[in-house]
């Protein structure tokens, strides 16, 4: 006989809570009661069914089905990931007072999409101080995610 599986409502709704806290997916999953591989298992299992993702409106049913708790796990996964990236881009877009700790979360949740570049330093670069370096590097974010550069700011 299987292992009955975790997958339930209320362990769903846990991980897509601690997601929306911020919390990296393997915390988030570890909180919830399970671990980042049962996470990846999820994942691959709803992609090998070829499964669609649940409608926004959709309603929990009674007794959902495995394919339903999956479904319902992936929407809430990749919406809970997609609101703390739009909390912290418009925490930039808004140059709240604390913009750069929003796009270093940015960097490190998200290194795909807001990832640094990185480059063979040229030699004017290596004489730079790290901290020049790392504020020239943020501003230079900032202005990719559509950050107006402040009075302050030098040219």
């Amino acid at each position: 006989m299987p292992y009955p599986s975790k997958l339930s409502v209320a362990l769903i709704d846990e991980f897509a809570k601690n997601l929306l806290l911020g919390l990296s997916v393997n915390d988030a999953a570890t909180l919830a009661g399970f671990n980042m591989q049962v996470d990846d298992l999820w994942q691959k299992e709803f992609a090998d069914k070829g499964l669609d993702m649940l409608p926004p409106d959709a309603k929990i049913p009674k007794k959902p089905t495995r394919e339903w708790l999956l479904r319902y796990f992936m929407r809430e996964r990749d919406r809970a990931r997609a609101r703390v990236k739009a909390d912290l881009l418009g925490n930039i877009r808004e140059a709240q007072a604390n913009w750069q700790a929003s796009a270093w979360l940015l960097e490190r949740k998200f290194p795909k999409e807001f990832g640094r570049v990185w480059q063979k330093p040229e030699a004017d670069d290596i004489e730079n101080s790290a901290s020049e370096a790392d504020d020239r590097e943020a501003k230079e974010l900032g202005k990719r995610l559509g950050f107006a550069a402040g009075e302050d700011e030098e040219e």
